[in-house]
This record gives C-alpha cells, sequence and structure tokens, in this order.
C-alpha cells in the first residue's frame, strides 16, 4: 500500500469488509471517506497504524502489509521495532517498508526490514486457470399462466470472482474482489400447450371414465 504525509494515521482491513458500497479485502488500504462509516463491530476487523518516517510534500512510500500468518527465514523488523527472529511466526498485521531504513533516536534507534531483501522462495512456476462458466436452469411450476410469461421477465444474477493480483514489479500481489451485476431479460415468445392426435379407444367397458 502506499503511503503519504498525510496519512499519520492507515486503516487496513483484516479481513474481508464491505463498507457502503466497497469492498475491502485483508490488507487493502481504506480510503479516508469510509473510515467514518465503520460501525462497532466492523472497527475489531480493521488495523490501524501509525506511520513513521513518511514521505513529504507529493512523495508517496510503499508499505508491505503480512495478510496471512507464516513462517519466516530470516529475521525481520518491522516499522514499530518488533523484531521476528528466524524461524518465529510473523503475525497478521506486520507492516515492513521496501527498503532497509532506520527509525526511532537515541538509544531507541532500529533498522526496518525491506520488502526487496525478503527472500522469495517463489519462483519459476506457471499458473493454470480456467474461465469459470455456469448453467442457469429456469423453473416454471406447472400451475403458471401463459400468458403472465409471455411478459418480460428481469432475473438479476451477482458474479463474485476472488483473485491474486501482483504489482507491476512483480514483487508483491494485492487480493482482490470483484462482483459483476448482470441483468437477464427473458421473453417467453411461445408455450401454448399442445395435445397430440386423439385417437378412440379400442374398447369401452360399462361404468370405466375416459379423461382427456
Amino acid at each position: 500500500m502506499r503511503g503519504t504525509d498525510t496519512d499519520e494515521y492507515i486503516y487496513i482491513a483484516l479481513q474481508e469488509i464491505k463498507i457502503g458500497d466497497n469492498f475491502y479485502m485483508p490488507g487493502n488500504k481504506i480510503a479516508a471517506a469510509d473510515v467514518s462509516k465503520l460501525s462497532a463491530g466492523q472497527s475489531q476487523q480493521i488495523s490501524i497504524s501509525s506511520l513513521p518516517n513518511r514521505p513529504t510534500g507529493d512523495a508517496a512510500k510503499n508499505y508491505y502489509f503480512c495478510t496471512t500468518e507464516y513462517v519466516t527465514t530470516a529475521s525481520i523488523t518491522d516499522i514499530y521495532g518488533n523484531t521476528y527472529d528466524a524461524e518465529s511466526t510473523i503475525p497478521i498485521g506486520t507492516l515492513i517498508t521496501y527498503e532497509d531504513e532506520s527509525a526511532g533516536t537515541g538509544s531507541e534507534e532500529y533498522t526496518i526490514s525491506g520488502y526487496k531483501d525478503l527472500v522469495n522462495l517463489q519462483k519459476d512456476f506457471i499458473i493454470n486457470g480456467k474461465i469459470p462458466t455456469e448453467t442457469s436452469t429456469l423453473y416454471v411450476s406447472r400451475e403458471t399462466d401463459i400468458d403472465q410469461l409471455s411478459k418480460e421477465r428481469i432475473f438479476t444474477v451477482i458474479y463474485q470472482y476472488d483473485y491474486i493480483e501482483s504489482d507491476e514489479e512483480k514483487t508483491s500481489y494485492e487480493k482482490i474482489r470483484e462482483r459483476h451485476i448482470v441483468n437477464v431479460h427473458i421473453t417467453f415468445e411461445s408455450g401454448a400447450p399442445t395435445i397430440g392426435t386423439l385417437l378412440p379407444p379400442r374398447t369401452v367397458i360399462p361404468g370405466n371414465v375416459i379423461g382427456l
């Protein structure tokens, strides 16, 4: 995510969250306009972070947010000076910068780990994906009036796609959720009942009832 000199605090989704008409996936930075719309329950689903060494002017700095716990292979120090030794678990919400940089003052000074120096174990692999397809069936009750069916009907279908997308440098990724709303217009152009050829019964026994 990107931070600027106006980002004294940044608000990050810890899990999937919907604020108004906007959807946020874990690790997404929440827009300032949506922060005031958070409910009491939603406030527990976000991380509030202050940013040391913020850039000045129109400059922006990239920060990297841990969305899934994992075991690190090297020592990592986050933006607040918390150090995680090799083979320890990095918790969700850990923030680091793109490059190593110093923070704090005097005896409290520390070096934030740079994302670009982390060991990348995901190399030389290919992801094979398939385009999602769906077939839907519309069921109509036999008691339905054909005159009513002959009128145009509109069915609204919402498709949800969750995927991971890398940045331009192919060094990090972001979880993306898309919702596509499709309005399907259906018109029944025919549907009059069809009765086949009626043949007389060969033998009619008194007392029997014949139905057509």
